[in-house]
């Protein structure tokens, strides 16, 4: 006899139950008792074993709220229409070819989740879906815009990322449009209404084909979050500068060779991404957005940058990283709400002192940079928490680098260290440390006072002997000492002083 499961059967012993949580059971079917579930306004079926659609649930006439996505069903019956009351639906993550003609009856719905199905085309009564706000299509196989999203006159959400479209449809009736994302889809032209749009606060269209921006993209006033990235825009239209209500620009992964001056007008731009253009220089326009949090400016061919940087007095992430820079001006250290910083891969060989007066950097990683020495100046940064300074030429650390109250994260891997100072067994927040590939044969015994690590990477150096501190860090759960020469004996004494902790020696 077939053994029912232990939610289901708890639910078929309450006929007035209006909610019902079945995800994750490994369902296949549900029984035909479900359709005595009269009252239930609420359904949960995600994630399920379901091959075909369970037609009982069509019984359950007061549904408002249905969740069977993650399921493996490629078509709905035929009757679905019979969930009138319907007002929410996921149906995203399944096998969906098409939907049944009648899916457009569905008028109460606001809500429908489509996603990650293989839909080609839509129904012409899908328009029939007049109370639709929400609206994900995204991660299909629509080569062709569905003409009946151009009815949908209340959608605020739309999606249709991840299709194959080359072509937008009207957008003309869509005023309550808020958020678009195009995302992924090879476009080969633009339906000039996309740009009528007034009341779009956010536009995704990353990896759509563009090749040029048009001047209508102005008109777009209320937006707020753009993202043009990974396209071939080497130049961007003036009119970009009348967003006056954006805060977040992404450029990243375009031809782009500067910025237009109009960008100054963005008053309110939060966050600007560029990364990975051919800038060749710093561009001047940004100097002028006040109210900048967030730079970034990663493999744009940099080697200096202005003296007058220091003025972005609200920038609190900064990445610089893959660049040419060789210095950084007196005036950096005037960035002091600066909270990351990224100077990975550039060619600054000395550490920068200005550095040192970000007072409230919690995160700084410099590595691949050509360092032969840090600055004493960076006990200075008592709020630091992550610090990364591998693949470095560093042969010894200052003393005062014990200082650094709240570091957590320390990575010196791939440097020339013949010895760490007993000051660094004063940093009590330490959780993280690794020494890798460097020249070590012995470490202080002070570091036996890092009462709060638990990982430490001490691999390819030049131990043969175990270090005393190594004996008393029953904390420990992770230590790496492969490519050392330590015999098998000083092995097996580590091993019963830390049994506890994953030692790795070959």
């Amino acid at each position: 006899m077939e053994t029912i499961n232990p939610a289901l059967q708890e639910l078929l012993q309450n006929p007035s139950a209006e909610m019902a949580d079945l995800s994750g059971q490994y369902l296949n079917q549900l029984p035909e008792e479900i359709s005595k579930l009269t009252q239930l306004t609420r359904l949960n079926l995600e994630n399920n074993s379901f091959s075909a659609f369970p037609s009982v649930v069509l019984a359950c006439s007061k549904l408002a709220v249905l969740d069977i996505s993650d399921n493996f069903f490629s078509k709905l019956p035929t009757d679905f229409d019979q969930l009138q009351l319907l007002g929410w639906l996921d149906l995203s993550n399944n096998e969906l070819t098409n939907l049944p003609e009648n899916f457009g009856n569905l008028n109460h719905l606001g809500w429908l989740d489509l996603k990650s199905n293989s839909l080609s085309v839509l129904p012409a009564t899908f328009a029939g879906l007049q109370n639709l706000q929400k609206l994900s299509l995204a991660y299909n196989q629509l080569e062709k815009f569905p003409a009946a999203i151009s009815q949908l006159y209340k959608l605020e959400f739309l999606s249709l990322a991840n299709n194959s479209l080359s072509a937008l449809g009207d957008f003309s009736l869509l005023q309550a449009l808020k958020h678009l994302n195009l995302e992924n889809n090879p476009f080969d032209s633009w339906h000039p209404s996309l740009f009528g749009l007034k009341n779009l606060q956010e536009l995704d269209l990353t990896a759509t084909n563009l090749q040029k921006l048009a001047p209508a993209i102005g008109n777009l006033s209320s937006l707020e979050w753009l993202d043009l990235s990974e396209n071939g825009l080497e130049n961007l239209p003036a009119e970009l500068g009348k967003l006056s209500n954006l805060q977040f620009l992404d450029l990243h992964q375009n031809q782009l060779k500067g910025l237009p001056n109009e960008l100054a007008d963005l008053h309110n731009l939060l966050k600007i991404n560029v990364e990975h253009n051919p800038l060749g220089e710093f561009p001047p326009v940004l100097l002028s957005l006040s109210h900048l949090e967030e730079l970034d400016l990663t493999a744009t061919r940099l080697s200096t940058l202005p003296e007058t940087i220091g003025n972005l007095k609200r920038l609190q992430w900064l990445d610089l990283s893959d660049n040419d820079l060789t210095e950084l001006p007196a005036n950096f250290a005037h960035l002091r709400a600066l909270t990351w910083l990224d100077l990975n891969d550039n060619e600054l060989i000395n550490f920068p002192e200005s550095i040192g007066e970000l007072e409230n950097l919690t995160d700084l990683y410099a590595s691949h940079c050509g360092f032969s020495a840090l600055s004493p100046s960076i006990n200075k940064l008592q709020k630091l928490q992550n610090l990364s300074l591998s693949d470095n030429v560093l042969t010894s650390l200052p003393d005062n680098i014990g200082q650094l109250s709240a570091i957590k994260w320390l990575n010196l891997e791939r440097n020339q260290l013949l010895a760490v100072p007993d000051e660094l067994g004063n940093l009590s927040t330490l959780t993280d440390l690794d020494l890798s590939d460097n020249q070590l044969s012995n470490l202080p015994d002070s570091l036996a006072n890092l009462s709060q690590l638990t990982s430490l990477d001490l691999s390819n150096n030049l131990f043969t002997e175990i270090p005393k501190c190594l004996f008393l860090m029953k904390n420990l759960q992770n230590l790496d000492l492969l490519d050392n020469q330590i015999s098998n004996s000083e092995q097996e004494k580590l091993r019963a002083a830390l049994p506890n902790t994953n030692i790795v020696f070959e």
